[in-house]
């Protein structure tokens, strides 16, 4: 069996994609970049975690997963569309806070936003961690 970790990612994956803005455009990667026929779209991944001792053996967890939204910078509503975006996400992470049943809760912790001129067009990117608490 996987490791829970993975099984946050895989199921935070299923809670985001069919997105408004974002669709099917979700990838659990942090490695490979998105392609701008890719965009706007969302990259799932683990950054940290802490663990303690629980009762009966078990570990108590709290990881921070990250969910970065991609948008190609077109005229001026890019803040909008990352702001879009956020509340999507957001919004569909609230709606299953257990992330069916694998933790005992997920929140929104921090959210930052930033912009890539390097590419060919410029790229908003709004990066969104949340605390995952679940036990092992």
């Amino acid at each position: 069996m996987a490791h829970k970790r993975k099984q946050i990612r895989d199921q935070v994956k299923t809670v985001l994609t069919g997105l408004v803005t974002t669709g099917n455009r979700v990838f659990v990667s942090r490695v490979y970049p998105l392609k701008t026929s890719q965009l706007p779209g969302l990259l799932i991944y683990t950054v940290e975690e802490e663990s303690e001792p629980g009762g009966s053996r078990a570990i108590d967890r709290m990881l921070t997963l990250a969910v970065e939204g991609y948008v190609k910078a077109i005229g001026g509503a890019i803040d909008d569309t990352l702001d879009l975006i956020a509340e999507e996400v957001e919004g569909a992470i609230d709606a299953d806070r257990s992330l069916n049943g694998l933790a005992v809760y997920a929140h929104i912790a921090s959210t930052e936003i930033e912009f890539d001129a390097e590419s060919d067009k410029p790229v908003g990117i709004i990066v969104m961690k949340f605390s995952i608490n679940y036990r092992t």
